[in-house]
């Protein structure tokens, strides 16, 4: 169960508070940071752009032990822009999901409930003649942990890493030796 911060409890109980969908996606050059709503959101010192009816996020569980992954869209894409969304690498990137709480009277950010944070892993593009729309699929962090790591505490994965550091080297030869110490007495003598 999610505790609501006294911010977003005021927020909620002020009436009617409209929501908005935010989506920040990390990547080296550009930051990604869009928002359900059709206006501009200032929101920690970042300009996030509205998407409008363009984009759409598939439902979130928010239950205790899920790790779903999530797919967003953005539609409505010229063709001709396209080749930016291709020109780098987004497998891997950071991917956060949020509902912020907008104050009904201003329209500024009141708080910020994360929803969803993973990494990118499909990033399918679908052609029109004029327009082009972008699916991208998330998964979710939690899955990450689950996944088999490629690297053992072995020499062979050390050299790997950093050659020609043997600290590894005796890993394997000394795992099974029993050690035995002499009693304490030994050292009153």
């Amino acid at each position: 169960m999610r505790t609501l911060s006294s911010t977003s409890q005021t927020t909620i109980a002020s009436g009617y508070v409209p929501p908005a969908i935010m989506l920040l996606y990390v990547a080296t050059s550009p930051v990604l940071r869009l928002n359900s709503t059709a206006a501009t959101v200032s929101y920690g010192g970042n300009d996030w752009l509205g998407a409008g009816t363009f984009g759409s996020v598939e439902k979130v569980l928010d239950q205790p032990g899920d790790s779903q992954s999530l797919r967003f869209t953005l539609s409505g894409i010229p063709s001709d822009a396209i080749a930016l969304a291709l020109s780098e690498s987004v497998r891997g990137v950071v991917c956060e999901l949020s509902l912020a709480l907008l104050d009904p009277s201003t329209k500024a950010v009141a708080d910020v409930l994360p929803l969803f944070s993973g990494t990118i892993d499909q990033m399918p593009i679908s052609y029109g003649g004029q327009v082009s729309s972008i699916s991208v699929t998330a998964v979710h962090r939690g899955e990450t942990f689950s996944r088999p790591k490629p690297l053992r505490n072995t020499d062979a994965d050390q050299q790997k890493l950093y050659p020609g550091d043997t600290s590894r080297r005796f890993v394997v030869s000394q795992s099974q030796v029993q050690d035995v110490w002499p009693a304490a007495g030994f050292f009153r003598q």
